[in-house]
């Protein structure tokens, strides 16, 4: 079979950025079953091409549109800002030749920002890999935002998200998304959309149990830091909890690990006692290895949380929310701790530092947990309907 995926970026199998994480390792697995066409608007770096088969690869150039001139200009009546930062005369281009092309039987569009695209596609099978219900994130970083203009404007992404679902998914032989609480999300705008849930996968190779001790007052939690659920978590952690465990545990210490850290919260690592904000740092996984706990105090968001199974496969004991775990199969009290209300993860993270046996205990379970996560299994189940949606093509 002859596919061409087109994504925004080269795929990448390190977290350059969970997007470009999702599609190599879809890739990888394609590729080696299939004809398989990349086209994407950055060229690749040193390291990203891995294992990839790729019978060739097109690079266009992103467009450069400003933020302002697209409201300034009307631009955001015809369409949302998420559809204005990727339209592309030569992307639409390559998707118009693909879709013409007799020797090719499935087009993929990866991330809902090229769904738009999907209008161009008259003859050849579409799969969108939508990876989080788009209407149901934007409406969630819209109640976190505190500025009126941000939420304004995150208020109209969010009404154009649903449209997609509505009007755009219809379009595409299948919609694929990483967790079943977006599918349902996806159907309930747009119920005739074919969509799937698969879960993220995770590298239980590259993030394995270090055989070192880690530091038995050590909290770490990782992530972007600068993406609005994970900025409303630490400042919550950091002004409702940790100041409570502190006063019992004053050599607790807690790690912040992340590129593109806000301003609020490199303010947060100046002020805070024992409360450290790294930035962007080259390999997660030391800083994982010196902690005794991950917390992860998630409130909002949407998908899977990558950096979850990450913490599993590195054999941490993660006292988390249910939105944290959301798609993952994992049971309080046996693969991690359960809190909601700061006063349960204070009385969860005093209690598990106390308790070395009871940290490992969840800690092994949640290893062996993240094992049964493997790309490798996610990824041929992203074959399996790609496979499925090009059979059924006429």
């Amino acid at each position: 079979m002859r596919i061409t995926f087109f994504a925004l970026t080269f795929p990448s199998p390190r977290e350059c950025d969970g997007q470009a994480m999702i599609a190599y390792h879809i890739l990888k697995e394609l590729s080696a079953h299939h004809d398989v066409r990349l086209v994407c608007f950055r060229e690749p770096h040193d390291g990203q091409v891995g294992d990839l088969r790729l019978s060739s690869v097109r690079t266009v150039e992103q467009p450069k549109r400003k933020f302002l001139w697209h409201y300034l200009t009307g631009a955001h009546r015809k369409r949302p800002w998420f559809f204005e930062r990727y339209r592309s005369g030569p992307f639409l281009s390559e998707i118009q030749q693909a879709d013409a092309d007799p020797t090719v039987d499935c087009i993929i569009l990866h991330t809902p920002f090229l769904a738009e695209y999907l209008g161009a596609i008259r003859t050849k099978p579409a799969v969108v890999i939508g990876i989080d219900a788009l209407s149901s994130w934007f409406s969630q970083v819209t109640r976190l935002e505190r500025q009126p203009l941000k939420r304004w404007h995150l208020h109209n992404e969010a009404r154009a998200a649903a449209w997609v679902e509505q009007a755009l998914y219809p379009k595409a032989r299948a919609v694929i998304v990483v967790s079943e609480a977006d599918r349902q999300a996806i159907c309930a705008n747009g119920p005739s959309a074919n969509a799937f849930a698969i879960p993220n996968g995770v590298d239980a190779q590259y993030f394995q149990p270090d055989s070192r001790e880690p530091e038995q007052k050590t909290l770490v939690f990782t992530g972007m830091m600068n993406y609005p659920p994970n900025v409303e978590a630490i400042r919550w952690f950091a002004r409702d909890i940790w100041p409570a465990v502190l006063s019992v545990e004053p050599q607790a210490h807690a790690l912040m690990v992340g590129r593109n850290p806000t301003s609020e919260l490199v303010d947060l690592g100046e002020q805070v006692p024992n409360f450290t904000v790294t930035g962007e740092l080259p390999d997660l996984r030391p800083y994982l290895s010196r902690a005794a706990l991950y917390v992860a105090p998630l409130r909002s968001g949407t998908g899977l949380k990558h950096k979850i199974l990450e913490a599993f496969a590195a054999g941490k004991c993660v006292v988390g929310t249910l939105e944290s775990v959301n798609g993952i199969a994992a049971t309080p009290g046996e693969h991690y701790e359960h809190a909601e209300t700061a006063q349960e993860f204070i009385d969860q993270i005093l209690r598990l530092l106390a308790d070395q046996k009871e940290r490992v205990r969840i800690s092994q379970n949640a290893r062996s947990l993240a094992e049964r996560y493997s790309w490798r299994t996610t990824a041929t189940m992203y074959r399996a309907v790609i496979e499925r949606s090009t059979v059924s093509h006429d």
